[in-house]
Parts: structure tokens; C-alpha cells; sequence
């Protein structure tokens, strides 16, 4: 006797009425895996590769993927399989607007689209401190003089910056 290898679309069939879903509703989710991008390259590079292992690991087609964009972007039809198969390939980035369709259709974090992890990024700062920001003129005297302490500064240094 063989034994008979189950078909997988008949046991996504049991699973869905299992849930009792209605009818054309399917309960997918992307198996989310590190995918941060190489040391020294931007988070950002590997976006197209994130988008297209999210759409496989649902199994949509770019056409599928472009339809369900369409569902979260009712008044302006969603995005086109072009522009899904550039940013896939890395020819071009999205806007925010197709950044935005493009994690809410296929149901992933944006920080997980940007980074390729799920843990919380906060932001690098090149020498290890954060940047400090004032305006210039001061509103207060006291203001520049604080400016000044802050960068080891005297008033004949401010006269040659």
C-alpha cells in the first residue's frame, strides 16, 4: 500500500474551515526572518528583497500583491505591478504613501521593512553622541553662553567660526 502525500491546498482548506472564516477569507502571515542588511550598508538597501520574500512567503503573485494594495487604497486604486516589480528589484524606492499600502497589504512591520529585524532600532550617531542642536542668535543671553560652555567656546572663537 503507498501512502498518500497530502495536498497542501487541501490542508489549507481543513485549517480555514477549521477557523470558520467566511467564505474568500484567508488567515495568512509572513514567517518574518532576519534579513538586516550587510555592516556598513543603509538598512534600506535590502528593501526589495524584504518585499519580495514577504510576497512569496504568502504566495502572491506581483498582480495578486497590486490587487490587495487596491483593497488599502480605496480612492486611488492602489499600486500598479510595475511599480511593485521596481521596488522588488531595487530600480526605485517607494513613496510613503506606497511604503505605507505596501506593509499594511502584506501585514509586516515597516520597521521590520526598513531594517530586516524585528528588534527596535533607535537612532546611530556616527561618533557615538547625539548631536546637539541649538539656534543661533540665542533668544537668552544666557542661552549663548551655555552654547558657548557646551563647545569649550570663547566670544573671539564665535568671532572666527
Amino acid at each position: 500500500m503507498t501512502k498518500r502525500t497530502p495536498d497542501p491546498a487541501e490542508e489549507f482548506d481543513v485549517h480555514q474551515a477549521a477557523l470558520a472564516l467566511p467564505p474568500g477569507h484567508v488567515l495568512l502571515s509572513v514567517s518574518l526572518i532576519d534579513m538586516a542588511a550587510a555592516a556598513g550598508a543603509a538598512p534600506e538597501s535590502l528593501l526589495g528583497d524584504r518585499i519580495r520574500y514577504a510576497r512569496a512567503d504568502l504566495r502572491l503573485s506581483i498582480e495578486a500583491l497590486s490587487r490587495l494594495t487596491k483593497e488599502y487604497d480605496q480612492p486611488d486604486g492602489g499600486l500598479s505591478p510595475t511599480s511593485i516589480s521596481r521596488y522588488e528589484s531595487g530600480e526605485s524606492l517607494p513613496g510613503l504613501r506606497e511604503f505605507r499600502l505596501i506593509a499594511e497589504s502584506l501585514d509586516v512591520p515597516p520597521g521590520w521593512l526598513i531594517y530586516g529585524t524585528l528588534e527596535e532600532k533607535k537612532p546611530e550617531f556616527p561618533d557615538g553622541h547625539p548631536k546637539l542642536l541649538h539656534l543661533w542668535p540665542p533668544k537668552l543671553p544666557q542661552a549663548g553662553r551655555l552654547n558657548y560652555q557646551l563647545f569649550g567656546l570663547s566670544g573671539s572663537d564665535f568671532l572666527s567660526w
